[in-house]
């Protein structure tokens, strides 16, 4: 077998999701990605069923919900390397670069019981284009510059490398209306990556990747200044450096697939607003690091009957160290290791199937954690495709929830999770029907709320509940094609509150026509009226136009215009949707 062989044998990337985790995905491919024409990945995100926020300017920070939780409670992984951070929380999504994704898939449902802590709602699985060469030029209003290129080719007989650099600048806009900060938010970033992938034999093969990224960004905000004791607007400028290295080693043979893998994400921040004094807590040169390794391995096993899977069965350990450290004026270093170990079984009989998945995991300072969910599926052919889902699933607080000077609180509990999910599809002549539903309780939802003057502070609410509905239709007529969906949400506090900028409905309706080689597109989504915490929040409808073909048989033209009449809403407590946008990108394959 030879090295452009290779990729068709396995993708071992991170602990690896079964058909039973995808029971409850929803995914972009590439061609969608790039017609899409998105710069930010919340952009992205926002086009998947389910997701609800606004899409947002260069600097900004991502403003996202998933059936009814913040993005911070779903794993975010690139090419198999968690992005949590452990002082945040979660991963900033303005960090990723969209122009060289080849896929973006979410995995619904309680996957505590793979991932552990940060699995809890579900896991976000964002893949490069490591197999192909490809360059992405794209350019636009506010200042949009961007070029993406990545090179794979094989070095020899058995090996295969690869190489990809990027570079953005936006000059952003002005998403945060707050006095005295009127400039735009604007964002510059670059990366490198190269990888390599080696058979070793029939059976092994070691798979490489190395990733290093750079960015500068600004954004408005409120800091606090520790000299007059009062929150005063700030134009902070982020800049991160982030670094994630990944090997791996897997045996695939006959009966499953043997995996062990080493990876390393380092992230760090530095925070500068010239407007505060020195030894403000916001003030100038504030900055902060986290480094996380991780050492897994995972044996996978199936059996067979008349050629047909009947029991597959599996386990793996996984050890994590999480380090973060702040400047002065922050917070000193802190360290916690994670140890965990996790396994399912599975049967399969003709049209039913189940499986049964759990997971222990220790934290050091922190108390034992287990997760469990089971999952069934029956597809009787004349009945479509139907799934039930019952887990749990918890969270840690992030080292910001816990020691932030000004807001922090170090009695925080973790989150835990108790939830349903239920889902029908069904192909009935040309149409094809999707119906989806939710129900989860969370204990110790971790909030950070404003007291009386205006500062936020993290604190557990005593329990919540989520639940919500979903209706997908598609349908192709000829040349024309349409695409709808509705969702229905409900999150509350115990008091039966609604918690702050959930939308309770919101759709999105796609009509699509092809003509030619040449696809229009006509993107609209409605985000209904949700609470703030001082206000209610109005609903908007957002229209965004796209134009896609080819312009050789190797090259591709994409144009859209985004926000197309320029809707001019408040989205969050002084955040507006950004405004129309005109943006063109140019790929070339080979």
């Amino acid at each position: 077998m030879t090295a452009t062989q290779a990729a068709e044998v396995i993708e071992v990337r991170g602990i690896q999701p079964s058909a039973w985790d995808r029971l409850n995905s929803y995914s972009l491919t590439s061609d969608e990605i790039d017609g899409i024409n998105s710069v930010t990945l919340t952009d992205l995100l926002l086009q998947l069923p389910g997701a609800d926020g606004s899409p947002t300017a260069a600097g900004s920070p991502p403003q996202l919900f998933i059936q009814g939780l913040p993005i911070s409670r779903w794993l975010i992984m690139l090419d198999g390397v968690p992005l949590h951070s452990a002082t945040l929380g979660s991963a900033d999504l303005s960090f990723i670069e969209t122009a060289n994704l080849a896929s973006v898939e979410i995995l619904s449902g309680s996957l505590s019981s793979l991932y552990g802590s940060h699995g809890m709602a579900g896991v976000i699985l964002l893949t490069t284009h490591k197999e192909s060469s490809r360059l992405a030029l794209q350019t636009g209003s506010h200042g949009l510059a961007s070029v993406s290129a990545n090179v794979a080719a094989p070095v020899s007989e058995k090996t295969r490398g690869r190489f990809g650099f990027s570079v953005r600048s936006w000059d952003g806009m002005d998403q945060q209306e707050l006095p005295g900060t009127e400039d735009n938010d604007g964002l510059f970033q670059y990366s490198l990556s190269a990888g390599a992938d080696h058979e070793l034999s029939n059976q092994w093969r070691l798979q490489w990747q190395g990733r290093a990224e750079r960015q500068r960004r600004e954004y408005d905000n409120r800091c606090y200044d520790s000299v007059s004791f009062a929150t005063v607007p700030c134009e902070p400028e982020l800049e991160q450096r982030s670094e994630q290295q990944q090997l791996s080693a897997s045996r695939r043979q006959g009966g499953g697939l043997d995996q062990l893998q080493l990876s390393y994400w380092s992230n760090r921040v530095t925070d500068r607003d010239s407007a505060l004094p020195a030894d403000s807590w916001s003030g100038q040169n504030d900055s902060f690091a986290t480094t996380r390794w991780q050492l897994s391995a995972q044996q996978q096993r199936h059996w067979q009957m008349a050629g047909e899977r009947v029991l597959d069965a599996g386990w793996g350990l996984s050890l994590v160290d999480e380090t973060a450290a702040g400047s002065a004026v922050n917070y000193q270093k802190d360290q916690r290791t994670v140890a965990g170990i996790f396994g399912h079984i599975g049967l399969q009989h003709e049209e039913i199937g189940t499986q049964l998945s759990w997971r222990l995991e220790d934290a050091t300072g922190q108390s034992l954690r287990h997760a469990v969910s089971w999952r069934t599926l029956w597809k009787p052919a004349a009945y479509g495709h139907w799934s039930v889902e019952l887990g749990t699933g918890f969270q840690r607080p992030g080292f910001n929830d816990l020691y932030w000077p000004q807001g922090g609180n170090p009695d925080l509990q973790d989150e835990t999770s108790y939830g349903i999910q239920l889902q029908w599809q069904h192909m009935i002549r040309d149409n094809k029907v999707t119906f989806s539903g939710y129900a989860r309780r969370l204990d110790n939802l971790i909030q950070w709320v404003p007291d009386s003057t205006g500062w936020y502070s993290a604190q557990n609410t005593e329990e919540a509940e989520l639940r919500g509905l979903r209706l997908e239709w598609q349908r192709r007529f000829g040349d024309f094609g349409i695409s709808t969906s509705i969702n229905v949400t409900e999150a509350s506090d115990g008091a039966g509150e609604p918690l702050p900028f959930r939308a309770e409905e919101f759709g999105q309706l796609l009509l699509n026509y092809q003509t030619g080689n040449w696809n229009w597109t006509w993107d609209m989504q409605y985000r209904g009226s949700r609470s703030g915490n001082q206000q209610s929040l109005p609903a908007y409808l957002h229209h965004d136009l796209r134009l896609d073909g080819p312009v050789s048989p190797a090259s591709r033209l994409v144009v859209s215009i985004h926000n197309l009449f320029d809707t001019d809403v408040q989205w969050q407590q002084g955040w507006r949707v950004p405004e129309r946008q005109l943006r063109l990108q140019w790929l070339w394959n080979w």
